[in-house]
């Protein structure tokens, strides 16, 4: 329940900010958050269905877990154990001591800037949506039947290899099950009997989904394949196709479909988040005036001073030799809150 916990976190996160930053306002007195049914009761705070909405929009993996009556009623009595606990720190007056109110501010801090990098996120997720929804988010269902130039092979030289009554064999048996197909069997069952290849044979040929640029098929040296499918109308298959390892033919089991910008996400986020951070933050650095005062100090908290020359002797001669202490790593100092996943990754 680690992700849980952090929504919690950003629970709290949220309760300390808008305490200090509009005094005697909580977050349940946002209109959003007043949405909808109450949901629970806590000394007199009731909580809303809009703030289960609120968490689910800042963690999507909890509206799966809010569907499931176990998991839905350890998320809302964890909502009940953070706001008793809230409750009882601002009695205290905790609320107003200067370590919390630091923490709020770091924490604010840390939320508006990341705040920036979500919304250039955002906009480059969106961009490339655009770009790639041809090439890698239309997909279709396909299956396959091979006849290996080597079934047997264990190694991918001995793939790469093949003798010519090999290739013989294999073009004669795909042959004859393209000549099953003509005849009207079922494409699932002439794999399940004939197919060579070992990982869709059990599923009648089932190779799954497939875009155009598909990294899968194209590990597999199945560019080909990839070009014929998309050639092909739902129900249809192909002729054999010649690969490096024998021959194949691939059909064709739903028409194409263009996956959502929603679904999209998750892949476009893992891949462009970084990229995008320091697209942006070189950019901001370009445009900045940084100035970096007072003398460097190394790792251990010292201000750094000029190597002192020392005299060495090596096989009689006297030489001059520069020692200059060891440069550590700058300590990578980073504050980070949870990601708004749907991705990547309890």
């Amino acid at each position: 329940m680690k992700y849980l916990i952090m929504t919690i976190l950003m629970l709290s996160v949220f309760s300390c900010n808008q305490s200090e930053t509009t005094k005697n306002q909580s977050i349940f007195d946002m209109d959003k958050v007043k949405k909808g049914d109450v949901i629970i009761e806590v000394n007199g705070l009731q909580i809303r269905q809009g703030f289960i909405d609120l968490l689910s929009e800042l963690n999507p993996r909890l509206k799966t877990q809010l569907n499931n009556p176990l998991t839905r009623k350890k998320i809302l009595d964890s909502l009940v154990d953070q706001e008793l606990l809230y409750q009882a720190a601002v009695s205290k007056n905790l609320h107003t001591e200067e370590d919390v109110l630091v923490k709020a501010l770091l924490n604010r801090h840390v939320i508006i800037s990341n705040a920036l990098v979500e919304s250039e996120l955002d906009s480059a997720m969106k961009l490339a949506y655009e770009e790639k929804k041809t090439e890698q988010f239309t997909k279709m269902k396909v299956g396959i039947i091979a006849a290996l130039f080597n079934p047997e092979a264990k190694s991918q030289q001995d793939k790469q290899q093949p003798t010519d009554e090999q290739k013989t064999a294999a073009q004669a048996k795909i042959k004859a099950i393209k000549a099953r197909l003509d005849k009207g069997d079922d494409f699932a069952q002439v794999a399940k009997e004939d197919s060579d290849d070992k990982k869709t044979k059990k599923k009648g040929g089932d190779a799954g989904e497939i875009s155009k640029n598909d990294r899968r098929f194209a590990r597999l040296g199945y560019k080909d394949l990839t070009i014929a499918a998309f050639n092909l109308k739902n129900g249809e298959y192909s002729a054999p196709i010649e690969l490096k390892t024998g021959m194949f033919i691939i059909k064709a089991l739903s028409d194409t479909s263009t996956v959502s910008f929603e679904e999209a996400q998750r892949p476009l986020r893992f891949e462009l988040q970084n990229k995008t951070k320091e697209d942006l933050i070189e950019q901001l650095r370009s445009t900045a005036k940084i100035k970096f005062l007072g003398k460097p100090v190394d790792a251990t908290g010292k201000k750094e001073t000029k190597p002192k020359a020392t005299t060495t002797t090596t096989n009689s001669k006297t030489s001059k030799k520069t020692f200059v202490p060891n440069k550590t790593k700058k300590p990578n100092i980073n504050f980070t809150l949870p990601k708004k996943t749907d991705s990547n990754k309890n």
